[in-house]
């Protein structure tokens, strides 16, 4: 899976952690970015707007190394 491959390989050169944004009504995306460990850190409503609709924005975050400091 690329998203599995993105993760490795941010642990790989150092990353502290992984943001993703999407849609709030995108449910099936939410689900597998929970299933892989990222948490819902942030919920912006009616920023997006798309064919004329008002949704709203989630942020999810992985922390790559949540034993270290740095």
């Amino acid at each position: 899976m690329i998203l599995t491959n993105l993760i490795e390989r941010a642990r790989q050169i150092g990353f502290h952690s992984i943001i993703g944004g999407v849609s709030a009504e995108q449910t099936a995306s939410i689900g597998l970015q929970e299933s892989l460990g990222f948490q819902r850190v942030a919920y912006l409503a009616e920023v997006e707007l798309k064919f004329g609709q008002r949704l709203d924005l989630m942020y999810l975050q992985l922390m790559l190394h949540p034993d270290k400091n740095g």
